[in-house]
């Protein structure tokens, strides 16, 4: 729930609800029990399905309520919340039925051969790292055990519930039915005289809950807090940067379906096609069973990852496919008349629900034994637009007919900028592209002032001889220094969890040679490259650094646009070596800010930046909190924001600099060495290779 949008959960939800009642109905409970911290929004978004009921049991901590509260979303809806027993979603199943199907205390997990009866594995050694499968287990049923059984259980929480209902809690990750539970559950019933063990259902027990509450706390803002003591409530805050190639899969697959298909695919609905509903539950299915906790945080095995870039990559496809059919029905209805009938027309789309400014890129075509030296662009009232040419090749293109094999056409492409003025909301701009001179931007000048400086109406940016940048705000005069450099430490965690080498070694880029090359120069845009080689210790573990380092190569292009407010950056790491590491991007702001402001689903939420002493937590707090796309500092006057799409961890440091960081790559070796032997696939653990 922290790293996906509010669309998502959204989504989950109407399918869900969809699915439920194709198998007879929908029990109206929000039962999250596992997401690894949860979104301020719930309770309201839970109530604009009709449930008003939150179960789950990381993030909130017995020092803050006990297992009933209630939670108040940032618009004031209220949801009564239980984080279940001590032990969270399964007290019975540990404490009653392990001890009484298999014999075993609860604390035990390793199994005897001589428990197994016929235990069989694959013995060839392709195979021989997958489970060992007890074929012929001997059901057992000890009543003996279930008496202490359920004496401990309520020992254990006879002070958490708040009303005389105690909640039991049956089945574990993989568990199925047993035919025995109900006689387990009747022996409880029968061993604790002046009460009764009911076998329910969770919309029976809340009804019930509900009926008894009397005074609740109420707790707000995000159930995230980091536990105090181990148990059901640790968050496992880390596991939103583990594997961080899916952050990124999963924040365009978002983008691709929320942002572009289905709001054109609405447009081209209004305008006579049909929506392609089927399509999009497809995708969404794809989507959404990526998002599951473990998945979406990379805390599997390599398998379960790879199988998820395909539905990424299945999901987005439909959603392109979706925008390019939808926008390609609606360019049928638009006007041309007025424009040159020899032209090619160029629309400029866009998807959001307010009008925007736009300097936009594109690549048009013309037929090879056509091709003019030059291209002009139009308005629709005729008038020049500024562009600047970037490049112009040879493509042999291929040609989809509506019912024939594919055909190719021999093409010159050209790519440049143009000026597409404002854009409207929800709307397009369309224009003529002809043979001819084109217009040079008003004013003339490049935005590239030398070699190492980029300069427009409102910003100006100056990279420094160790690769950092120095941005002037132009209306305010207020410059911010030393932007945009690297730290990589060291990480010995695992998906779940970060932990740090006792003798950690940090490395900065600024400590290397930079390189700056001015890659492109014009009046409506530029991009400088600003190229480092780090070299870092190649591993880590529990102890320290390695001595052996490794090469780690980070490039960045840096663009400034006319006109535009912000600065572009896009950043490539060549991570072939290096393992076990934490890299992060970092902006000191020196701004005197108490908080910082992210965006979460449906809200943005504030946080302070000053941490309590966490000392002898089971999870310290480090100030690092997820974001879906931006991190935002202000001291009241002035103040800067990072829009990081895809990176859905930031964090600001607690010291004079008031450093902001984003979280590129967290890297490890280990799934977790608790559950099995090491997997034979987890090297996608270690990130290597290209990423953007």
């Amino acid at each position: 729930m922290n790293v996906i949008s509010g669309e998502a959960i959204v989504r989950n939800l109407l399918l869900g609800h969809k699915m439920a009642r194709a198998f007879g109905g929908v029990m109206k409970v929000g039962y999250t029990p596992f997401s690894f911290g949860h979104t301020a929004q719930l309770p309201q978004i839970y109530a604009g399905f009709g449930i008003d009921t939150c179960m789950f049991y990381r993030g909130v901590g017995r020092d803050r309520a006990k297992a009933e509260f209630w939670w108040q979303a940032p618009d004031s809806t209220r949801a009564l919340t239980s984080q279940f027993s001590k032990r969270g979603r399964y007290n019975f199943y540990f404490h009653v039925y392990r001890p009484t199907v298999d014999g075993r205390p609860h604390s035990v997990v390793e199994i005897k051969w001589r428990e197994m009866n016929l235990p069989v594995r694959c013995a060839d050694p392709a195979h021989q790292y997958e489970a060992i499968y007890a074929m012929d287990q001997p059901p057992q049923f000890i009543q003996e055990n279930i008496g202490p059984g359920i004496e401990a259980l309520r020992e254990e929480d006879k002070d958490e519930f708040t009303t005389r209902y105690f909640l039991l809690m049956q089945g574990c990750d993989t568990t199925a039915p047993n035919p025995d539970e109900p006689r387990i559950i009747a022996e409880a019933d029968a061993h604790l005289p002046e009460d009764r063990v009911i076998h329910s259902t969770l919309p029976d027990y809340i009804d019930k809950l509900r009926a008894a509450v009397k005074d609740l706390p109420v707790l707000t803002g995000e159930m995230r807090v980091p536990a105090k003591q181990p148990g059901s409530s640790m968050v496992l805050q880390d596991a939103i940067t583990a594997r961080m190639y899916l952050k990124l899969a999963n924040a365009r697959t978002q983008t691709a379906l929320e942002k572009w298909g289905e709001p054109m695919a609405v447009a081209a609905w209004q305008a006579g096609l049909a929506y392609p509903q089927p399509f999009f539950e497809l995708a969404w299915k794809f989507l959404l069973v990526n998002q599951s906790h473990d998945s979406i945080a990379g805390c599997g095995v390599d398998e379960v990852h790879e199988d998820m870039m395909y539905r990424f990559e299945q999901a987005r496809q439909i959603g392109d496919e979706v925008t390019r059919r939808s926008v390609s029905h609606l360019l049928r209805d638009i006007d041309t008349r007025p424009m040159p009938e020899s032209a090619s027309y160029l629309t400029v789309w866009n998807s959001l629900p307010y009008e925007r400014r736009a300097v936009t890129t594109a690549t048009v075509d013309f037929q090879s034994d056509a091709a003019p030296e030059s291209v002009r662009i139009v308005d629709a009232s005729g008038r020049d637009v500024p562009v600047q040419f970037v490049d112009r090749r040879p493509v042999t293109a291929s040609v989809q007919l509506r019912a024939d094999w594919p055909q190719i056409s021999n093409m010159e492409r050209y790519t440049l900028h143009f000026d597409a003025g404002t854009l409207p909301a929800m709307g397009y701009v369309t224009f003529a592209v002809l043979p001819g001179t084109a217009q040079a931007a008003p004013g003339g000048d490049a935005i590239a002032k030398d070699a190492r400086t980029l300069e427009n109406e409102h910003l100006r940016v100056a990279v420094n001889d160790d690769g950092t940048l120095d941005v002037t705000h132009k209306d305010s005069g207020k410059t911010y220094t030393g932007l945009h450099y690297f730290e990589d430490r060291g990480e010995c965690g695992t998906p779940w969890e970060r932990f740090i080498p006792e003798q950690d070694r940090t490395i900065l880029s600024k400590e290397f040679p930079a390189s700056v090359t001015l890659e492109e120069n014009g009046p409506l845009a530029a991009t400088l490259r600003v190229a480092v080689t780090m070299e870092v210790p190649a591993r880590s573990d529990a102890k320290n650094r390695s001595e052996e380092t490794a090469k780690l190569p980070i490039a960045s292009w840096i663009t400034l646009r006319k006109d535009q407010r912000h600065v572009e950056i896009r950043t490539r790491v060549e991570n072939t070596a290096v393992r076990d590491h934490q890299l992060r991007v970092l902006f000191p702001t020196q701004l005197a800010a108490e908080h910082s402001h992210a965006d979460r689903p449906f809200d943005v939420l504030e946080r302070p930046i000053a941490l309590p002493d966490s000392s002898g937590w089971a999870e310290p707090m480090r100030g690092n909190h997820p974001q879906l796309s931006f991190l935002h500092l202000n001291d009241g006057a002035d103040g800067m924001t990072l829009f990081g799409d895809g990176l859905p961890e930031g964090a600001v440091s607690d010291d004079a600099t008031r450093t902001m960081g984003l979280t590129l790559l967290r890297t490890m070796s280990e799934v977790n060495p608790k559950f099995a032997f090491p997997p034979p696939k987890r090297e996608g653990l270690q990130c290597l290779g290209t990423h953007e």
